[in-house]
């Protein structure tokens, strides 16, 4: 991957592909949202107030704190994430997202937090967001330029034997119906 990288990095680069894009992760997370108790006087939509903001940190603080001072295993934070997350998208799975990376739509700290290159197996910090406050645990990443670049090399090598098979058995083919499963490197 590396090398092909090396031969490519100008159309790479062009297509905004550079070695800075960070992780592409897994991690879980724990959302704890502030109530709305008020109403905004201009539009009517319930808001939270600086109040139901504390109390939701307050709340984070106190669930990072049981899974710090219990297993504080990874497995100890999912049924966490199940008991306690207002995230609908994945409190029924251990609060589980993965591949986090530069291109998915997530809240910009919580994008942020999860493709920092210095993260590590098992690091957990408290993210506020302006959903709520996300107690996150790092599962694992790699860096997501890897990803990208093998991802084109496997395509460049389906391809350049495609040609080669066209070339010593002629016959025409029809590209539209072929599926090629999942590859890895």
């Amino acid at each position: 991957i590396e090398a092909y990288y090396t031969e490519n990095e100008e159309v790479f680069a062009q297509n905004s592909v550079t070695k800075d894009l960070g992780l592409n992760s897994a991690v879980r997370h724990i959302l704890i949202q502030p109530e709305n108790d008020t109403t905004d006087p201009e539009t009517g939509a319930a808001t939270a107030s600086e109040a139901a903001w504390a109390a939701a940190k307050a709340e984070a603080e106190r669930i990072f704190d049981e899974w710090k001072n219990g297993e504080a295993t990874e497995d100890s934070f999912a049924a966490l994430a199940n008991q306690y997350s207002s995230d609908g998208g994945s409190n029924t799975n251990g609060g589980l997202y993965e591949d986090v990376n530069a291109d998915v739509n997530f809240v910009t700290n919580f994008k942020n937090w999860a493709i920092d290159e210095a993260r590590q197996s098992g690091d957990a910090e408290i993210v506020e967001t302006e959903f709520g406050y996300h107690i996150m645990y790092f599962v694992s990443g790699e860096p997501y330029w890897m990803q990208v670049v093998g991802e084109q090399l496997i395509a460049d090598r389906v391809q350049k034997m495609l040609l080669e098979a066209e070339a010593l058995y002629p016959i025409e083919i029809n590209r539209e119906n072929i599926l090629v499963g999942e590859l890895k490197l």
